[in-house]
């Protein structure tokens, strides 16, 4: 081999090199991934937690989910970003009762029944919205 095509060789080789650790990163790194427990990668706790609450935001004299649908132990937690006061709340057993919420504050609420809650705010009685548990 001449010294050109030696060059060659060894610059292919460490781009196979490259790829090959790039492609092990990345199977490592992936949640649910063939080496994922073994390297110590793991589904993060706080996203888990995350994917079990829906957050309605209160904004406008809206609520910016009209209808949810959760399973039962999963939560819902409202949040006012409203200069007004809200909350949400229904009459039906087990269902939301919040507080009245200042702007940046908020309430959760975990499903303990399955069912249909409608529910509203109660100083404003025409915001309106459901959550059905399954």
């Amino acid at each position: 081999m001449t010294t050109l095509s030696r060059s060659r060789v060894s610059t292919l080789a460490l781009l196979m090199l490259a790829l090959a650790l790039g492609a092990l990163l990345f199977t490592a790194l992936t949640p649910g991934g063939e080496n994922a427990a073994r390297l110590g990668a793991t589904a993060d706790s706080a996203e888990a937690a995350a994917a079990k609450t829906v957050v309605i935001n209160v904004a406008d004299y809206e609520y910016s989910k009209k209808t949810v649908t959760i399973k039962k132990g999963q939560s819902v937690k409202w949040v006012n970003k409203d200069e007004m006061k809200h909350d949400a709340t229904t009459s039906k057993a087990g269902g939301p009762k919040g507080p009245l919420l200042a702007k940046g504050k908020s309430y959760t609420w975990k499903a303990t029944k399955t069912g249909t809650f409608k529910y509203h705010c109660s100083p404003h009685p025409f915001m309106k919205a459901t959550v059905i548990v399954k």
